[in-house]
């Protein structure tokens, strides 16, 4: 015969719950932070020069000169 002893479970205070999935979003958001530090460089190593002065915000002068030349002001 097989009994079921019942073990009766203590309140939780009031605000824990709250205070759990705060928690939670906040180790995941520094987990997120983390895995985009970490992986920026290779992203941006990974792109064709083209989509790199695309995505950098340049005027297109850069890629025709040669280096160490002066840029005209």
């Amino acid at each position: 015969m097989s009994e079921v002893t019942a073990v009766p479970l203590r309140p939780i205070a009031k605000g824990s719950l709250v205070k759990l999935w705060v928690g939670v979003a906040v180790v995941l958001g520094i987990g997120v932070g983390a895995a985009y530090y970490g992986t920026h460089k290779q992203v941006v190593m990974a792109q064709s020069p083209e989509d790199f002065l695309a995505t950098a915000g340049g005027d297109g002068a850069v890629a025709g000169r040669l280096p160490g030349e002066q840029r005209q002001a």
